[in-house]
């Protein structure tokens, strides 16, 4: 369990993967998507308003985790500023809104700093898995993808 947060670790985070794509190979589950959310400019908040502001952002990342999603679905933070949602058992087109309802909803978080309000903004990588899913490749998708949109993100801001 990552102390600071309160969600799972990334040993925690690759123990239920491998369990749910158990779950794919005996029907079980139909599979999910999973999500890899890295939070933007986070060395920019460290930087300006120091770790401890920082660590609260992360904090509020798990708190919003922890109220958006469901039983079944499953959060853990696996780096500094980097977290990953499993949305099991459901089809993509639903597990593709849910994320997207979920990255909305982290994104128009706010986090009052003494007299400063810190928008959270967070990029999200994605890919789907069914059973015959290997658990590397899928979190390497997810990953390329990730840095696929923080790079889009900076030619747009930049």
């Amino acid at each position: 369990c990552d102390e600071l947060t309160g969600l799972q670790n990334r040993r925690g985070f690759f123990e239920a993967f491998m369990k749910e794509l158990d779950r794919c190979e005996t029907g079980e589950s139909m599979g999910g998507l999973l999500l890899l959310l890295d939070i933007d400019d986070f060395k920019d908040i460290n930087d300006e308003y120091g770790h401890m502001a920082g660590d609260a952002c992360l904090r509020l990342v798990a708190r919003t985790l922890q109220k958006e999603l469901h039983a079944d679905d499953f959060a853990a933070r696996i780096s500094s500023d980097e977290f990953v949602v499993l949305l099991s058992d459901m089809d993509k087109e639903h597990a593709a809104t849910k994320a997207q309802n979920l990255v909305w909803e982290l994104n128009r978080q706010s986090l009052s700093w003494y007299k400063d309000a810190i928008s959270l903004k967070v990029s999200m990588g994605i890919k789907t898995f069914t059973a015959g899913s290997l658990a590397e490749d899928i979190f390497n998708a997810a990953d390329m993808d990730l840095y696929a949109c923080k790079r889009k993100k900076q030619r747009i801001d930049g």
